[in-house]
């Protein structure tokens, strides 16, 4: 199977019947993480192989992440208002 993330950012090519043409920056990005998790997904099927991580422990630390990811600015919301 070949893909061209290229071609299919920058033309009219469709994924799952979105077109891409039409979705911003961060919904294509979205949709190409997805399909390329399903392929990956489907190679590990296809060679009898598990994920390195489990579902739960992949999506706690998933969600660990995006929660850290809002400390900082939630640190600085915080700070500007004790200082303002």
């Amino acid at each position: 199977m070949e893909f061209d993330l290229i071609d299919f950012y920058h033309n009219e090519t469709q994924l799952f019947g979105a077109d891409s043409a039409k979705l911003g920056v961060a919904e294509s990005a979205r949709l190409i993480s997805l399909a390329l998790g399903l392929l990956v997904g489907a190679i590990y099927g296809l060679f009898g192989v598990r994920s390195p991580a489990p579902p739960t422990v992949a999506l706690v630390g998933l969600f660990g992440v995006l929660g850290g990811e809002q400390l900082i600015p939630l640190a600085r919301t915080l700070l500007e208002r004790v200082a303002g």
